[in-house]
């Protein structure tokens, strides 16, 4: 009996799995305008705005913001000029930081 029962849970954990791998990973398409490009972003929500916080372009930590979501605009960037200690911990760091500066 015990092995009947062993046999019954692989199956049904076999075709719960397979069922569950036919489904699709991606995420839904999220359809946004404006000034919206960011490299590793990080997100928050204050109020009623969103800010997004990310690397690659300019210099230090690029932030947009948006009321809705979907309209994204600029703001002032973060650590524009590059930190005294930034040398101390990371000596070869470069005036536009990558993912691993983003302490938020």
């Amino acid at each position: 009996m015990k092995r009947k029962l062993r046999a019954i849970c692989i199956a049904g954990a076999l075709i719960i799995g397979l069922a569950l791998a036919a489904e699709s990973a991606s995420a839904a398409f999220w359809d946004t305008k404006g000034d919206n490009i960011i490299h590793d972003p990080s997100m928050i929500k204050e109020g009623n705005t969103w800010y997004t916080f990310g690397t690659g372009i300019g210099n230090g930590l690029r932030v947009i913001r948006s009321n809705d979501g979907i309209a994204w605009s600029a703001a002032p960037s973060i650590f524009s000029t590059p930190l005294s200690w930034w040398k101390t911990y990371v000596p070869n760091h470069e005036k536009n930081p990558g993912a691993g500066y983003q302490l938020l």
